[in-house]
C-alpha cells in the first residue's frame, strides 16, 4: 500500500511545481505521512484519516504565512498611474497648452516645457508648487534651435504639440504667413517627433501625443494654411504609428473642439458665430481647456498601450452633426 502513497505524493509534488500552489504541496506531505503509517497498519481507513488530518492541519497552520508571501509576490499595478512619467510639451503658454501642462503635473508627470513666450518662466514658477516643471525657451521656427533645446530637455520624454493660426482669405495669404504656420504646426511636429524617436526607439517605449483640430476634418473658413497643417498632423500621426508601434511607441492625436482660448477670441466676440457654433454642439456649450486633460492623461498612461495612430475628438459632440 505504501507504493500507492508514494506515487500519490509524487503526483502532488509535480502538480505543485507546475501550479506553484502551497495547497498541493501540503497534500504531498500528507501523502508521505500516510505512507509512513502504512508501514505500521494496513487499515486503509486509518491511512486515509491520517492523510486528511495531517494535510488539513498543515494547510491550516501555514495559511497566514502563505497569505503573507502571496501578497508580497503580487505587485499592485495601476495602468492609469502617471507617477514617474516624463513629458516634453511645446506650446505650453497657450490656453490649451497651459491647462494640459497643469493637468499633467497634477497627475504626477515631470514636464519640460518648450515655448518662446516671455511668460514661460512665470508659468514654471506657478506650476512648480504642484510638481517638477522645467522651462526651456524655444523658437519652433528655428530648426537648429528647436532640436538643440529638445536635447537639453531630453530627460522629459513624450510630448504634445500645439499650434498657431492666422485668418484671412486664401487669395490674400502671403508666403511668409503660410510658411510660418506650416513651420510651427507640422514641420516642428515632424522635427520634435524625430528627435523623440532617437531616444524612444532604443528604450522601446514612449508616448507621442500631437494636437490636431476640428479643421483636421473640414476646411474651415479663412484658415487655409491652418486647416492644411492640422490635416497633415492627423496623417503624420498615422504614419508614425505605422512605423514606430512595433517599438512600443504610441503615436496619437487629440482634436479639440471649439475651446474658449485666446486663439478663438475673435469668434467668441462675434455673437452670431459664437451662438451658431454653440448651437451645433450637443453638449450645449463651448469647451474649456480643462476638458482636454482627461483624454491627454489617458493617452499618456499605460491604459492606452494598444491605442495607435488615432485622433480623438474632444468636441462636445460637434462632429456628430
Amino acid at each position: 500500500m505504501w507504493q500507492i502513497w508514494l506515487i500519490a505524493s509524487g503526483i502532488f509534488f509535480i502538480c505543485e511545481i507546475i501550479t506553484v500552489g502551497f495547497l498541493v504541496f501540503w497534500l504531498g506531505v500528507g501523502a508521505l505521512i500516510a505512507m509512513l503509517v502504512s508501514f505500521f497498519t494496513s487499515n486503509i481507513i486509518i491511512q486515509m484519516s491520517v492523510f486528511v488530518v495531517s494535510s488539513g492541519l498543515l494547510i491550516f497552520a501555514t495559511r497566514p504565512l502563505v497569505n503573507k508571501i502571496s501578497k508580497k509576490d503580487v505587485v499592485p499595478t495601476n495602468v492609469y498611474s502617471l507617477i514617474g512619467k516624463k513629458a516634453i510639451v511645446t506650446g505650453a503658454s497657450g490656453g490649451i497648452g497651459y491647462a494640459l501642462v497643469k493637468g499633467m503635473v497634477e497627475a504626477g508627470i515631470e514636464v519640460a516645457m518648450l515655448d518662446y513666450s516671455e511668460s514661460l518662466e512665470q508659468i514654471r514658477d506657478e506650476l512648480s508648487a504642484l510638481g517638477k516643471v522645467y522651462a526651456f525657451r524655444c523658437d519652433l521656427t528655428d530648426r537648429k534651435n528647436r532640436e538643440l533645446i529638445f536635447d537639453q530637455a531630453v530627460e522629459a520624454l513624450g510630448g504634445t504639440l500645439a499650434g498657431v493660426q492666422k485668418r484671412g482669405l486664401l487669395i490674400e495669404f502671403k508666403d511668409e504667413d503660410w510658411d510660418f504656420i506650416m513651420e510651427v504646426n507640422i514641420n516642428a511636429v515632424f522635427a520634435m517627433t524625430r528627435s523623440a524617436g532617437k531616444y524612444m526607439i532604443p528604450q522601446r517605449s514612449g508616448k507621442i501625443i500631437n494636437m490636431a483640430s476640428m479643421n483636421s476634418y473640414f476646411g474651415g473658413t479663412n484658415v487655409p494654411p491652418y486647416a492644411s497643417s492640422k490635416g497633415a498632423v492627423v496623417q503624420f500621426t498615422k504614419a508614425v504609428a505605422n512605423e514606430w508601434s512595433k517599438y512600443g511607441i504610441n503615436a496619437n492625436a487629440i482634436a479639440p473642439g471649439f475651446i474658449e482660448t485666446p486663439m478663438t477670441l475673435d469668434m467668441k466676440e462675434n455673437p452670431e458665430v459664437y451662438e451658431y457654433k454653440r448651437g451645433r454642439i450637443p453638449k450645449g456649450r463651448w469647451g474649456k481647456p480643462d476638458d482636454l486633460v482627461g483624454t491627454l492623461l489617458y493617452l499618456c498612461s499605460d491604459a492606452s498601450d494598444y491605442v495607435c495612430g488615432v485622433t480623438i475628438p474632444v468636441d462636445g459632440g460637434y462632429l456628430c452633426k
